[in-house]
């Protein structure tokens, strides 16, 4: 039996996407007589609200947050119900160093006795990120790599980190392209620097302008203007921008594409790109955190050494359909089990493996 009696989750923003895997987790710890919160904020003034104001859960409950800026730096401080913070309650926050509640939360934790863990991606491995990691009493990371530089004898796991449930997997059917169809390309992200826009419509001119083969793209994602210009420069008739999507509705744009091309920043789509068997393929550069690993573990033949290699790629899968069929196998037939459903379980496995220590 769980010993915990609150298991509390403090995020700064939630977003839709997530929720499947706090329902199972409340729907598991209810049965279990254990207490389920999660806690999260408004985001940031520019930042898109990433949770619908229609959303209704049992769980959830908003805190009031403030910002601070400190050299082109911010930080934030939420009011944590700390009334809740007792010896047997179990808080789960996500890594942020930036939190200034977050290291109330470490002091406070020494006085109530009350267990704290950690969960990302370990982005950056920082001194300050390092510092609450080995400070709090465990850590779940969302790929073996993110261990890396945790030095302190802590409790680690790993969480995997998905948004697809086991009903989505194994949606996507191959399209019979008949002679002369495009090969659909997409860009699917918040286009942000990270995301090397403009490396992405090189690649699209260097495909249709320079090889002159048939292809059509979507961009999918919010832009702010310049960026939007940017864009609709590109555009032919086949072409689409779609502004913004809702992070349940993009399945559709999974389902729409032949190849998902982000040079930068492949973020959790790479999880996506399996689930809905759609491949994915990037380079490698500096703008990509440790979700590369999940690409690695699927095919590593989708990561080129560089934006010229990709370019080359990009052409190959267009025009050799051998190839493409290739690439398209290593998503389609691999093992590999990243579910909210199997997240939810590695989650609860973790927790009743230390729950007695």
């Amino acid at each position: 039996m769980v010993k915990y009696k609150k298991i509390i989750f403090i995020q700064r923003v939630t977003a839709d996407y997530r929720l499947p895997f706090f329902d199972i987790l409340y729907k598991y710890y209810s049965k279990n007589d254990v207490k389920f919160q999660v806690y999260y904020s408004k985001p940031i003034d520019g930042e898109k609200k990433q949770i619908s104001s229609q959303v209704s859960r049992p769980y959830l409950r908003e805190l009031e947050i403030k910002y601070f800026s400190f050299k082109k730096h911010y930080f934030y401080y939420q009011s944590i119900p700390l009334n809740k913070f007792t010896n047997d309650a179990l808080i789960v926050h996500n890594e942020a160093s930036r939190s200034l509640s977050l290291y109330l939360i470490l002091i406070i934790k020494f006085v109530r006795n009350y267990k704290l863990t950690l969960y990302g991606n370990n982005r950056g491995q920082g001194f300050l990120l390092k510092s609450l990691i080995n400070f709090s009493d465990g850590y779940l990371a969302y790929t073996q790599t993110a261990l890396i530089n945790i030095k302190k004898k802590i409790n680690i796991g790993i969480l995997n980190n998905s948004h697809i449930s086991k009903s989505e997997v194994l949606k996507k059917t191959s399209s019979i392209k008949k002679l002369g169809d495009p090969i659909n390309i997409l860009l699917l992200a918040r286009i942000q620097p990270n995301k090397l826009l403009e490396e992405f419509l090189n690649i699209i001119n260097y495909l249709r302008v320079t090889r002159k083969l048939n292809i059509a793209f979507k961009i999918v994602g919010a832009a702010n203007n310049e960026d939007v210009n940017l864009i609709k420069s590109f555009l032919t008739d086949v072409d689409e921008y779609i502004p913004s999507v809702d992070f349940i509705e993009r399945k559709k744009y999974f389902l729409w594409t032949d190849m998902i091309l982000m040079p930068g920043g492949i973020g959790l789509h790479v999880l996506d790109a399996w689930a809905l068997k759609v491949p994915l393929v990037t380079y490698q550069n500096n703008t990509h955190g440790v979700e590369l690993e999940y690409l690695e573990m699927i095919s590593s033949d989708c990561i080129s050494e560089n934006l010229e290699q990709l370019k080359l790629f990009s052409e190959k899968f267009i025009v050799n359909e051998s190839f493409r069929s290739d690439i398209k196998d290593k998503f389609e037939n691999n093992d590999l089990n990243f579910t909210v459903e199997k997240m939810s379980e590695n989650f609860i496995k973790w927790i009743e493996k230390i729950q007695f220590q």
